[in-house]
């Protein structure tokens, strides 16, 4: 129904003619991938509130949901609540949630906005707009990372408790600069250990901060960064090398029938279950901490990496870490063609791996697991191996 409805909505503003009209769909939640072929963008949580906790909140709801953010389609993270200074807010709504934001809680939560391609929307009183505030949402490094023409939702690159690293190809796909986030969520600061490999990066790489608007000198392999509690640090790395990806996590993947909403409960949990989708979830064991669960049982209910590139052609194994509490089956599919079965014969103590080999061409590829007749194991990554 939300579906067939908002169809309705978008062939009317179509047939305006109109060219300047943008279409946000706003279930407060994520409502599915048709959205796409509808609209420019989609909320996906409940309202904001000028608050760390509501902040944090909603950039914990989206981390994994970088599959779904293409050129001209955006996951939208509600709008901004900069300029909510702790100790100078004055809420709307009394004092029912809107506490304010330190200034590092205000660079964390524009910041995250802009790596994360939401729509960038402004919620504050604009007359009394603090000249810091007006500073940083005027950044035009940030707002290049945000406004960049790939469209890219950054996805965790690698997760420390709940210290993250997001990561996201600047300006070429596949190039040798990419935008990276040090996202620390923690209430103590963190020390990041910034590994060049885990961003697909070889060789010198260089660092611009894009908060500082400076650049900050040049590492190799790795780098260890503090970054405050409730903040984040923004940085376009350019590296001598561009490196193919080896872990892809399951959590980075698109979910062909994924949605967080159905006419009778909000959350991916409940609603995955109930519609019987494939969904994202914690996992004790998961190298990210998160596996894709519920997958199976019809053909639709896929998960499909969409952009496996490598840079040389040959024999590639293709690794599959898995978890299943009963034997259970799962097929590969490459690129669309044949499916090739791969059978968990006992239950797995945890996670454990299986793989397939393949041989691929130079470029990039699609890997599709799916199981039209049960459930498949849980899965936790794929890694990709050059033979």
């Amino acid at each position: 129904a939300d579906a067939d409805m908002t169809a309705i909505i978008a062939k009317a503003i179509a047939a305006t003619g109109r060219k300047d009209v943008r279409f946000n769909i706003c279930r407060w939640a994520f409502p599915g991938t048709w959205a796409a072929d509808i609209a420019g963008s989609w909320r996906t949580t409940r309202d904001i509130r000028a608050s760390w906790k509501s902040i944090s909140d909603i950039i914990a709801e989206n981390l994994y949901l970088s599959a779904y953010a293409s050129a001209g389609h955006f996951n939208d993270l509600d709008m901004l609540e900069v300029g909510q200074i702790k100790g100078a807010v004055k809420s709307a709504f009394g004092s029912s949630g809107d506490t304010g934001m330190t200034l590092d809680e205000e660079a964390a939560h524009f910041g995250m906005w802009c790596i994360m391609s939401s729509p960038l929307v402004l919620g504050n009183d604009v007359r009394i707009t603090p000249p810091s505030t007006m500073k940083l949402v005027t950044n035009p490094y940030l707002l290049r990372m945000n406004q960049d023409p790939l469209g890219l939702q950054a996805y965790v690159a690698a997760r420390d408790g709940e210290a993250y690293i997001l990561v996201k190809d600047a300006d070429v796909l596949f190039g040798k600069s990419r935008y990276v986030a040090l996202y620390n969520a923690e209430d103590t600061e963190h020390e990041f250990t910034v590994k060049a490999a885990d961003l697909d990066l070889g060789g010198k790489v260089a660092a611009f901060d894009l908060m500082e608007r400076a650049d900050v000198g040049e590492f190799e392999n790795e780098v260890c960064v503090k970054v405050r509690p409730h903040a984040a640090r923004f940085f376009r790395l350019d590296a001598e090398k561009r490196l193919d990806r080896v872990i892809y996590e399951a959590e980075t993947a698109y979910l062909s029938d994924y949605s967080e909403i159905d006419d009778s409960s909000y959350g991916a949990t409940n609603s995955c279950v109930v519609q019987g989708r494939a969904y994202y979830a914690p996992a004790q064991g998961a190298s990210g901490g998160v596996a894709v669960v519920n997958l199976g049982a019809r053909e639709s209910n896929d998960l499909i990496w969409k952009s496996v590139n490598v840079s040389e052609s040959g024999k590639y194994r293709l690794v599959f870490r898995v978890s299943t509490p009963e034997p259970r089956k799962f097929y590969v599919q490459v690129d669309g063609g044949a499916k090739e079965r791969i059978w968990i014969g006992k239950a797995t103590d945890g996670f454990s791996d299986t793989h397939l080999d393949v041989e691929l061409k130079k470029g990039v590829h699609s890997v599709r697991l799916t199981n039209a007749y049960g459930k498949t194991p849980d899965i936790d990554f794929m890694r990709v191996e050059k033979r």
